[in-house]
């Protein structure tokens, strides 16, 4: 797989716009909203890890990439 770059964004069904330059960041960001600020900040580094690959998963699926 590639990964996406450019200026990219995900607008979530709350209404929030999220952006980025890479889909990977753009995945962490949307993998730490779904959670929200603490329970993002409570959660090891392997759960954030595999949270961020989930989105990751689905932002390239949802561009044609997965």
């Amino acid at each position: 797989m590639t990964a996406l770059t450019g200026d990219l964004s995900l607008t979530l069904p709350d209404g929030t716009t999220l952006t980025g330059s890479t889909d990977l960041g753009l995945a962490r960001q949307w993998a730490e909203h779904e959670h929200g600020a603490a329970a993002w900040a409570a959660l090891t580094w392997t759960a954030r890890n595999v949270e961020t690959a989930a989105a990751l998963a689905a932002v390239r699926a949802a561009a044609g990439e997965g």
